[in-house]
């Protein structure tokens, strides 16, 4: 840091200019940033617009319909997320033209749902998500009912006792009948005879000795439980007791014992009961049925006519006298109810199939079809007929000929229904088909048994109907981490190594920074705060102390916080602070600016930060452990933690737009970004699936211009068989600093003026990684990865340089140098894996081009080489050109050319042709992107360096490696005739008409040539030459201190190779 905070006075570095022409681009009078304000031709694809028509609560069995529209150039395209907060309840539509979408969500068990849908066009563009709650109601279900159709049952000695009856409930198929004796003692379940379906019920009692006394019980319920219960008494029969008399009957035996004198026979006393039949005995046959109503008055003897052996009680005894039992006018050989209730008439309207069982109480079956009148749709339908699975497939009761227009009772009319023969009880979709029937999402697997709705057309699924939705190996069925990224290696549960948290590290710990971070406590508006509590293995961490005293920390604290919140990454905690005695103020009104932004956010936004703002409740200096040492060894304003529990510092905040002043707040939410991407990079030697070759580790790199420009190692790779099963080679550098630093200055005589330096180096240079020539490891020219170094701060990247792995196919030892001017620490590891692999392996390369200055003479022939014959000695299974260009120099010509400005590379042959060029960089009509490198962030440039490092360039960004480009151009060869390629090096499609020397394009161009592997056998190898010599770059850098200064200088310097 360019000076101490907290009170020092701040330092200003001193710059040395170089002339007039660099004051004047520095002010803004010419310079590579001209024309600005030109608008891009092309049309903006914007992110599509979706909108929720919402959903409502439901009844339980209903369906649930989502739908909406989304509005996009190119709707079709467009994928609509429904997700239901259920397992795997996650599902994909596609618009139509018009940009409609739906669909219907069916069995839900009662509860609360939510459900959120979102939008994703073609570009990968999301829109604003939606979610909204939803009930699903249960039904309404009725009391349980049971009744005892005779509670007083009376039985003979030897007779068979039995209680009957029935249970009411919405859902006779939940209920269950038990009984028991008031002794307590239950009846065995199989005396119980249960009908789910009517809810009849039979208790078979058996033979008797004596009166008993029971309970019938009930118990129903879908989601609502119910009992009931009713209480019956079974007895026997009394036995006649006779009266005496004196008329000739013993009176032991007489009714009548003072009755009427008269001599008793079969002809006066039919009962033989001592009563005179014509004037004493109203009951002649003495069954306890009166003659006047007694239809048998001189029936059978020695009975008494009881609901048991005379169910009408018309004094005619059941078993032999009275062919209707239960007087309801249908004979008891045709009545299916022979003992049904007296004083009712059977016909139509009373008994509708005349079976003697009135429907209003007795017949549970009105039309004699099966069905009982409860579960019955057509309860008086047609006569005649008994239903089976061929006429009446739901069991309805309504004959499908002629009666039934549902024949499966699905709700969805025959005349409409996909699947007219549906199981009873299934819930179906719009087409009329239950899941056992339908495979909504067309993956094979019925949705009955499909454990993964809405899984994508054209994915091969699992006996589940899940599939591999991330490309990891692992269905979505196991997969606990659905979003791996290509080309991680995944573990049995479907997670790489980047998905897992990093535990916490107990220590030892340091406040240095790339320290591990120590336990602490902060007090906190919501509470105290302690990391090692709190720490998730997800997220990062950053401190922003206000100090009033400093008007630099004044006017960051003062600016538009809302900026700094929309830039920060969603794994990343920010804490509000301050230095000051009045902390309070500085807290709540941060707080009060915080919400206000929070409020004009979507519920999304909002949520997403719940938890991740918190206010220090205490002079920043007077929180406990690790983070009271840092404050009190860095005096710093902020501060950060990165994924890997360790001490950051926060780079530059100038704003490097405005040329001379400005410092950006929201330029912290950089860090973060970056910490993100270096967890990627860091972690990428872990993967299992990648071989590590470690050619430098820990190794001091000394820089300059003389000796230490270059450090030479050597490595031992696996050996050629196992070269070749790999067609990645990625390479991971780390060029770290001393102490871990970024570069600050050291006032020695306290002048406020820096005498000297420490930490990281100063300028963006050109380093580079070779690879020494297999046959003679004292020829090491050859360019293998190429890097800018940072201004002043460290760095780490990964490299994909998988075309040119046939330059080290044979494996075994190779040497590498490492060459630059800036100082530091090594570490780089060659990384090997095989990715998607289709056999194909770089196994021969030729350079084709290389740059030079870029003025009127690039293109010219007898300079340089633009032509290339291709090699056509092998049929090869590909060819790719893999360019590496980048381009530098600045402020000598009237383009900026060539750091500044967008030259174009066009390659062409046989009447094919592509151009790799850098837009960012800018031409005539467009200017460059002063944020063009701040963008690359999340691709791995170094944030916040202490230069220019935001603006875009042609070709490269400060703190950042060179990717090669590759294009394919296979189909371009002719393999019978000439295949020559022409480079050309172009501004605006045009040949360069400018004559400066200044501009410089170092251009590294091979063709690369492709065999498959596995059918064919190995072939040589060719090492490519050195490259020539290239100058170096020329960039200006950043103010040393954290105050602005009123002019800005340019320093520059040469680079020899």
């Amino acid at each position: 840091m360019g000076a101490n905070l907290l009170g020092l006075s701040m330092g200003v570095r001193r710059w040395s200019a170089i002339g007039l022409t660099l004051i004047m681009l520095v002010s803004g009078c010419i310079g590579p940033f001209a024309n600005n304000d030109v608008e891009p031709a092309d049309e903006e694809d914007l992110a599509p617009v979706l909108t929720f028509n919402g959903v409502s609560d439901i009844d339980w069995g209903s369906l649930v319909p989502v739908s909406g529209t989304i509005s996009d150039e190119s709707p079709t395209t467009a994928t609509v997320t429904i997700s239901f907060s259920i397992p795997w309840g996650t599902l994909y539509e596609t618009p139509d033209a018009y940009g409609a979408w739906d669909f219907n969500m069916a069995g839900l068990a009662p509860g609360d749902y939510s459900v959120t849908v979102s939008a994703t066009d073609a570009a990968g563009q999301s829109s604003e998500s939606f979610t909204e709650n939803f009930t699903v109601i249960p039904p309404v279900e009725s009391e349980a009912q049971i009744t005892i159709w005779r509670t007083q049952v009376w039985y003979e000695d030897g007779e068979e006792v039995q209680v009957t009856g029935q249970v009411g409930h919405t859902y006779l198929e939940t209920c269950t009948v038990t009984m028991f004796y008031d002794s307590g003692d239950e009846i065995l379940p199989d005396a119980v005879s249960f009908d789910g379906t009517s809810g009849f019920f039979s208790l078979f009692l058996g033979e008797l000795q004596g009166s008993v006394n029971g309970t019938a019980q009930s118990d129903c319920g879908l989601f609502t439980e119910s009992r009931a219960s009713a209480s019956f008494q079974v007895s026997p029969l009394d036995e006649q007791v006779n009266d005496q008399d004196g008329d000739g009957i013993p009176d032991e035996e007489d009714d009548c014992a003072d009755g009427a004198s008269f001599s008793s026979s079969p002809t006066t006393d039919y009962d033989a009961d001592g009563c005179y039949d014509i004037s004493e005995d109203l009951d002649d046959d003495n069954d306890g049925v009166g003659d006047p109503i007694d239809s048998c008055p001189k029936g059978q003897t020695g009975w008494q006519s009881t609901p048991a052996n005379d169910h009408d009680g018309d004094g005619c005894r059941d078993i032999d006298e009275d062919d209707d039992d239960d007087g309801d006018g249908i004979a008891d050989s045709e009545d299916r109810c022979p003992g049904s209730p007296y004083g009712w008439t059977s016909n139509f309207v009373s008994d509708y199939d005349r079976d003697g069982c009135r429907d209003s109480d007795s017949d549970s079956d009105d039309d004699d079809d099966g069905i009982i009148d409860g579960l019955d749709s057509c309860p008086k339908g047609v006569i005649g007929w008994f239903p089976d699975a061929s006429n009446d497939r739901d069991s309805d009761g309504c004959r499908d000929s002629d009666e039934d227009t549902d024949d499966d009772n699905d709700s969805v009319p025959d005349t409409n229904d996909t699947c007219p023969e549906t199981l009873p009880a299934f819930p179906v979709n719009e087409f009329g088909c239950a899941p056992y029937e339908w495979d909504s999402d067309s993956d094979g697997v019925m949705d009955d048994t499909d454990l993964c709705d809405g899984t994508p057309l054209g994915l091969m699924v699992n006996e589940q109907g899940c599939a591999d939705l991330d490309g990891d190996g692992v269905f979505a069925n196991v997969d606990q981490c659905p979003d791996s990224q290509d080309r991680w290696t995944a573990d049995t549960v479907g997670c790489t190594v980047i998905q897992y948290p990093v535990p916490w590290d107990t220590g030892p710990y340091s406040i240095n920074p790339m320290g591990r971070v120590g336990p602490m406590t902060i007090a906190t508006t919501s509470g105290t705060w302690q990391i090692q509590n709190a720490w998730d293995g997800n997220s990062t961490y950053l401190f922003i102390f206000n100090y009033k005293s400093s008007s630099y920390m004044s006017s960051l604290w003062g600016q538009n916080v809302g900026n700094l919140l929309a830039a920060t990454p969603d794994n990343t905690h920010i804490f509000f602070g301050s230095y000051d005695s009045d902390y309070a103020n500085d807290i709540a009104g941060m707080e009060s600016r915080v919400n206000n932004w929070l409020n004009a956010q979507s519920q999304e936004k909002r949520e997403s930060w719940n938890g991740r703002i918190r206010y220090v409740d205490q002079r920043a200096g007077e929180a406990s452990g690790s983070i009271n040492g840092v404050i009190n060894d860095w005096n710093a304003f902020y501060y950060a933690i990165d994924r890997f529990q360790r001490w950051r510092q926060i780079g530059s905040l100038f704003d490097w737009q405005t040329q001379s002043c400005c410092y950006r707040l929201d330029y912290i939410a950089n860090e973060p970004a970056m910490f993100n991407k270096e967890f990627e990079v860091e972690k990428r030697r872990e993967d299992p699936a990648i071989t590590t070759v470690d050619v430098f580790v820990g190794e001091r790199h000394s820089g300059g211009w003389g000796g230490g420009y270059t450090t030479k190692t050597s490595a031992l790779l696996p050996d050629a068989a196992t070269m070749a099963t790999f067609n990645t080679l990625e390479v991971f550098l780390e060029h770290s600093c001393s102490e871990h630093k970024d570069r600050y200055g050291i006032d020695d005589d306290g002048d406020g003026s820096a005498d000297r330096y420490a930490g990281c180096h100063e300028w963006d240079y050109l380093h580079y990684l070779k690879i020494c020539d297999e046959d003679n490891s004292s020829v090491c020219g050859t360019e293998f990865v190429r890097y800018i170094t940072t201004y002043g701060r460290e760095g780490r990247w990964i490299t994909d340089i998988s075309p040119l792995l046939w330059m080290v196919k044979n494996g075994g030892n190779r040497s590498f140098t490492y060459q630059g001017a800036n100082g530091g620490w090594l570490n780089v590891t060659l990384m090997f894996s095989t990715w998607d692999d289709d056999g194909l392996r770089p196994t021969h390369g030729e350079k084709a081009f290389s740059g030079g200055n870029f003025n009127s003479d690039y293109n010219n022939e007898s300079k340089y080489d633009r032509r290339y014959d291709v090699n056509t000695s092998t049929q090869w299974v590909k060819v790719e050109i893999a360019a590496i260009v980048t381009g530098h120099g600045f402020g000598q010509d009237p383009n900026n050319c060539a750091e500044f400005c967008n030259h174009e590379h066009k390659f062409s042959m046989n009447g094919r042709d592509v151009t790799h060029d850098f837009p960012e960089a800018g031409n005539s009509s467009v200017g460059s992107d002063r944020q063009g490198c701040q963008k690359s962030v999340g691709d791995g440039t170094v944030a916040n360096q202490k230069g220019s490092w935001p603006y875009g360039r042609a070709g490269w960004c400060p703190g950042l490696d060179v990717a090669p480009w590759l294009h394919d151009i296979t189909d371009w060869v002719n393999w019978a005739g000439q295949n020559e390629i022409l480079y050309q090096g172009l501004w605006n499609g045009q040949q360069y008409s400018e004559t400066s020397n200044n501009p410089n394009i170092r251009t590294l161009v091979w063709v690369i040539y492709y065999e498959n592997t596995s059918t064919v056998g190995a072939s040589f190898v060719e090492v490519g030459q050195p490259n020539e010599g290239l100058s170096m770059i020329d960039e200006p850098t950043q103010l040393g201190s954290n105050e602005p200064t009123s002019t800005v200088g340019i320093a520059t310097r040469d680079e020899n190779n």
